[in-house]
């Protein structure tokens, strides 16, 4: 099965390539096989959260391990297209990784949130409190300014 979808991906892979399209239909391609490959779970729960580490860690070394392959190809035949396909794959390296920790940080957050009881917070609910709660009340720091000129 493992092998079968790694030709799968990597077939997918190639045809995404060959179609010549953008950056972003690159991303979005690659976006969709990591979380056909990694994910799984309960967003947010500690099991997926150690789940998907171990995933997108074998993920991230079997694809580290087949692009080393096709560079040490390109290389050992003095391929024309070797630089083109080392700055591809310095490119799905990084957003791969962006990606896995991008996840693992919002993991992070959620676990967070419901610890602390805040399962329902947003970052819109966040810029809502901002500038309405905490800008109209003075901190203590404003109070122990009010009491030093008070003293004097």
């Amino acid at each position: 099965e493992g092998a079968a979808r790694c030709r799968t991906v990597a077939e997918d892979l190639v045809a995404t390539l060959s179609a010549e399209g953008t950056v972003d239909s690159l991303t979005d391609r690659i976006t969709k096989v990591l979380a056909d490959c990694v994910s799984g779970g309960t967003p947010g729960s500690p099991a997926d959260a150690r789940e998907f580490q171990r995933r997108a860690k074998h993920f991230l070394m079997k694809f580290n391990f087949v692009t080393t392959l096709v560079i040490r190809d390109l290389t050992i035949k003095s391929a024309a297209s070797f630089s083109s396909f080392h700055i591809l794959r310095l490119l799905l390296d990084e957003f791969l990784i962006y990606t896995v920790e991008r996840r693992k940080a919002s993991d992070y957050a959620a676990r967070l949130r419901s610890n602390i009881g805040l399962e329902d917070y947003s970052v819109a609910s966040a810029k809502n409190i901002a500038s309405s709660e905490l800008v109209d009340q003075p901190g203590p720091h404003a109070q122990g300014a009010e009491a030093a000129d008070a003293g004097r």
